[in-house]
């Protein structure tokens, strides 16, 4: 390989990582302006303090727009399996870990790929005295 030809491929390699570079900034940079949607879908018994932390929330995140829906948690899960809400929804919130179980079961048999990117964790714990 002559010395052109080597300078020729260092400067292709070189512009084609900056091509690169550039295509995924601009994928994945927040574009000023632009308003991401956040739909949250829940059970109606969070209906209450979920509507509070929106306000919470687009005040501190104002690209971002966060709409709630509310179902009976059953409902979350065979609206969500059987394609049933005329939204796609980005966070599903049942009542109880039995339900992500069957969502999780359901999502399986029918897709055979994986429901979840990580194991759901429980993020707060509700005790009746």
């Amino acid at each position: 390989m002559t010395t052109t030809n080597h300078k020729y491929l260092k400067n292709r390699r070189i512009f084609s990582g900056i091509i690169t570079c550039t295509a995924l900034a601009l994928a994945y940079a927040p574009i000023p302006g632009l308003n991401q949607k956040i739909i949250v879908v829940s059970g109606t018994e969070l209906a209450e303090p979920l509507q509070q932390l929106s306000t919470q929330f687009e005040q501190k995140y104002p690209n971002r727009n966060l709409e709630l829906k509310f179902q009976g948690s059953q409902d979350i899960v065979n609206n969500y399996i059987d394609k049933k809400n005329d939204f796609n929804p980005t966070v599903l919130i049942p009542a109880n870990g039995k339900l992500l179980e069957e969502l999780n079961q359901r999502w399986q048999t029918q897709n055979n790929t994986q429901t979840f990117y990580q194991q759901p964790t429980a993020i707060f714990l509700v005790l009746n005295f």
